[in-house]
């Protein structure tokens, strides 16, 4: 019996079951949202060092160049310890995570990561990232008051881009674990710079106030109202 009109449907169907169709969520809407989010993250750091730099570069300890490449550093670090944190809880890189993290690298190093390369960049930053405290890349925003209106959108910005690397391959207990730990992490680091609110709740009553700073958009600064 003559069985190749049938090989084929026959394949497509065990192939079916062995691969899947889309492998992965980190399509172009969620590779759009992501670059939109590292782009609001690199606003913040920009404008808030700019700010600082004119309004008070007395009380920077450093010089303006230096203390801008030391805002560059943390902005580099929050991502990556943001990527780390979340993609990697569990201890392995799936292929929606890779791409997700070739986005943030290109923006960390400025350069095209190559999808056989991702693997070598990854490990070259896993130590580094576990070693990095949120205390420490958070610090300017908690030193200066000055900045406490870039506190919401970069705690919103954080929280969404570990949000979007759980969910661009299947969700698994240990990522939402940590997300939540970080948001529990970030709440704690706000609190000890003096707030007695988190910046969500401390946003919320001063936006009842009469006179009150109403919120700018992320990476902007407040405005009257």
């Amino acid at each position: 019996m003559d069985m190749t009109g049938t090989r084929k449907p026959m394949l497509d169907w065990i192939q079916s079951l062995l691969v899947v169709n889309n492998p992965h969520a980190f399509t172009g809407p969620v590779k759009r949202n992501l670059l939109a989010l590292i782009k609001q993250v690199e606003l913040i750091f920009s404008e808030a060092s700019q700010q600082c730099i004119v309004q008070f570069p007395d009380r920077l300890g450093l010089t303006p160049e230096k203390f801008h490449e030391k805002m560059l550093d943390l902005q580099h670090g929050v991502l990556l310890k943001t990527l780390v944190t979340t993609a990697w809880s569990d201890r392995r890189w799936t292929d929606g995570e890779k791409e997700a993290a070739r986005c943030i690298l290109k923006s960390v190093w400025r350069v095209e990561i190559h999808a056989a390369a991702i693997e070598q960049g990854l490990k070259q930053i896993v130590a580094k990232a576990e070693m990095l405290k949120w205390s420490e890349l958070l610090r300017p925003f908690t030193d200066f008051p000055e900045l406490k209106p870039f506190l919401l959108p970069l705690d919103n910005a954080i929280i969404k881009i570990a949000n979007l690397l759980v969910k661009v391959d299947d969700i698994s207990a240990d990522e939402m674990i940590e997300v939540e730990k970080l948001r529990r992490e970030l709440t704690l680091v706000w609190n000890q710079a003096g707030s007695q609110k988190n910046p969500k709740q401390q946003s919320q009553v001063t936006n009842t106030q009469p006179g009150r700073t109403q919120q700018s958009a992320p990476g902007g600064p407040a405005t009257r109202v």
